[in-house]
């Protein structure tokens, strides 16, 4: 048989002492959150606002604070009713003291068990009251339980085998895993894109605006773009200066693509001496202009002047449009070139149709492999360790591939972050949230 004593303080500080019998077995646990909704359910109806709870049961307290979790089925319905009656209160806090400090209430539960009578009370009258039910049946509550069907092969079988099961054990197996710090440094970097692609599109081909209020400049990383000289321009000037993540060439513009068909068309003619390439670049600019491109299906040159340029080999074999042009008059000439000129505008229209339908293709297809991150400020990250593959010469082959924690500071537009450390120290430079990816804190 055990017993509950409950001491109750009014703010005068009178004390109310009370004993109860508690005729039905429980724990120790259990006995002590008998006690402690035996009191609240008299605060309760006495309509106290404000309760300081006062006992020397860590676990118990400490489960009610949220310090720790309450795994036993056994103490969870008297943990729920608990939480409930705290509740109806407007303010309530919790302190733990020690055991020798909570005699008075310790008294009173020695003498509802009938253990003994401590000295000093036998010339109390204490007036001692019987539960025939726990607290928990006497509200009506009902205890739900749970099962699982866990084989040998599983792999939750050795933790359930030593006696350890409570109903989200799925969910905190898998968070306790994410939180091992060496296998978050160590784990696979992301190869597929974390937003979705930005397609430009020139408003109009060949035609060009300005304005006169600008609000932002992107740039790429170069070194004639970071510079302080350059920031300082863009702060005077009142504009806000933006530069394209490192090792993200998706995002350094349209002019990195048409530099690398460049390069690739003068690695094809600089076999014998690379240092001569500027003086190939005008034939590798001619090749580039009137090669027909894939997205207009047109050639650069035949957009500008309405006509394929005539190429030598036309003039050597004499072609249809060769033989008919031959020796023309100037006014004959310069008429077909202004006629020519006046159907310009619907090759326009027509190219930039089939430009955005190819944007529009491969931005779909590029947008089935993101995947997204819901960052925000405040987060902690790891960050990959640029450039891709660098090996620490300490560990070798064993290098981490994420270092870190950071803090994210500021989300950017187009999936890029900017970075401070755990001591508030900003990064120089902002990075595509390809290279991020969530922190877990050890459990």
């Amino acid at each position: 048989m055990s017993g509950a004593g409950v001491v109750v303080i009014s703010p005068s500080g009178l004390k109310t002492q009370m004993s109860f019998q508690l005729d039905f077995n429980c724990t120790n646990n259990q006995a002590e959150y008998e006690a402690l909704i035996i009191g609240l359910e008299m605060l309760v109806e006495l309509k106290v606002s404000m309760v300081e709870v006062i006992g020397d049961s860590q676990l118990v307290l400490k489960q009610l604070s949220g310090e720790y979790k309450c795994t036993s089925l056994a103490l969870a319905p008297y943990f729920a009713l608990a939480v409930q009656l705290l509740e109806e209160f407007d303010d309530m806090s919790i302190r733990h003291v020690p055991r020798d400090q909570n005699y008075e209430a310790n008294e009173m539960a020695q003498i509802a068990s009938g253990l003994r009578i401590p000295e000093g009370v036998m010339q109390k009258v204490v007036v001692v009251e019987k539960r025939s039910l726990p607290s928990i049946h006497q509200r009506g509550m009902t205890v739900s339980t749970c099962s699982i069907d866990v084989t040998q092969t599983d792999w939750r079988f050795p933790i359930i085998k030593h006696g350890f099961f409570w109903p989200s054990v799925l969910k905190d197996c898998i968070t306790y895993a994410k939180g091992c710090k060496s296998c978050q440094i160590h784990g696979p970097l992301q190869r597929v894109p974390a937003s979705e692609l930005n397609s430009i599109v020139k408003p109009w081909p060949f035609r060009g605006w300005a304005i006169d209020l600008i609000e932002t400049i992107t740039t790429d990383q170069g070194t004639v773009f970071v510079s302080h000289q350059v920031e300082a321009f863009a702060k005077e000037m009142g504009f806000r200066l933006l530069n394209s993540t490192p090792h993200y060439a998706q995002a350094n513009g349209q002019a990195e693509a048409s530099n690398k068909v460049v390069i690739n068309l003068l690695e094809k003619m600089v076999d014998d001496n690379p240092r001569r390439w500027h003086e190939l670049l005008s034939e590798t600019l001619w090749a580039y202009r009137t090669s027909q491109r894939s997205s207009t299906k047109v050639t650069p040159f035949a957009l500008t002047y309405g006509h394929d340029a005539v190429l030598p080999m036309e003039l050597t074999a004499r072609s249809l449009r060769v033989m008919i042009q031959h020796n023309p008059q100037s006014g004959e000439y310069d008429e077909a070139m202004m006629l020519e000129l006046e159907d310009l505008e619907d090759s326009h229209l027509t190219a930039l149709d089939r430009l955005q339908a190819q944007k529009l293709k491969v931005a779909k297809s590029y947008n089935k492999r993101v995947k997204g991150k819901n960052l925000v400020v405040g987060d902690l990250v790891w960050k990959a360790i640029l450039p891709l593959g660098k090996k620490d010469h300490r560990f070798g082959k064993w290098s981490p591939n994420w270092e870190g924690p950071f803090r994210i500071h500021e989300v950017l537009r187009g999936g890029a972050y900017w970075l401070k450390s755990l001591d508030g120290e900003l990064h120089p430079r902002k990075i595509n949230g390809i290279y991020l990816k969530p922190y877990y804190p050890t459990v």
